[in-house]
């Protein structure tokens, strides 16, 4: 009888670990994971500018950069995002200037077949073919919707800035990961931690913990007014 018992404390512990075992892999993959901006230091942010043709109590595009600090890239050819809100705008203009306001790259992007129609956060990457930005330059970039099927002075539109730092050997150029995506936003690198995990997010786009992590790092750069909502990837 109490080989019996024993045997049957021995099949329920051994249940028990495989249980646990089972529920700790079901577990979120990133749960308790974050990733926050951390301001670098010095420089001043330059200024965001946005406008449209429907007066200001519509809604307005929302560049992803932070209002308390420059917007920093380690990349040649770093990525963009934007806040579109609700639009029927078929179109968008992209355009990249350097520090003396010539163009150094533009193109016109469709967004007709994008589900744009109720909001979405764009992401415009540069592309290998445009000129690199530069070590320690700075560039404007915008965006504006071509509401009329072309760009007009009260187009909406919205500018920001970034500048490209010498890359780090800290940080390497691999796969996206949260642990890149964490180190680039504590090292003030926001295009980057951005992109990262913005990277993340579309290769598992139903993850929930990965959402609420992109949130916080919005919320980190002050950057709470940007609507929840689907990334979207332009052509």
């Amino acid at each position: 009888m109490d080989k019996l018992k024993q045997s049957s404390l021995s099949v329920s512990i051994l249940t028990s670990f495989w249980l646990g075992g089972l529920l700790f892999s079901m577990l979120p993959a990133y749960a308790g994971s974050t990733v926050t901006f951390n301001p670098p230091r010095g420089g001043a942010p330059q200024q965001t500018r946005g406008g449209a043709s429907r007066g200001d109590t519509e809604p307005q595009l929302i560049a992803l950069t932070p209002h308390s600090a420059s917007g920093l890239t380690l990349k040649a050819y770093p990525t963009f995002f934007v806040y579109i809100p609700p639009t029927a705008a078929q179109k968008a203009f992209f355009s990249l200037r350097d520090e003396a306001g010539q163009v150094t790259y533009q193109t016109t992007l469709s967004i007709a077949d994008l589900p744009i129609a109720s909001g979405g956060i764009l992401r415009v990457d540069l592309p290998d073919n445009a000129p690199a930005l530069q070590v320690g330059k700075s560039y404007q970039w915008g965006i504006a919707l071509l509401t009329s099927g072309k760009l007009r002075p009260d187009s909406p539109f919205i500018t920001s800035w970034i500048q490209r730092r010498q890359p780090s050997t800290i940080i390497a150029d691999a796969e996206p990961s949260l642990e890149n995506a964490a180190l680039y936003g504590s090292s003030g690198i926001w295009y980057d931690a951005l992109s990262t995990l913005a990277d993340l997010r579309q290769q598992q786009p139903n993850d929930v913990e990965l959402t609420t992590i992109w949130q916080n790092l919005l919320n980190s750069a002050e950057l709470n007014s940007v609507p929840s909502a689907l990334l979207l990837k332009a052509p």
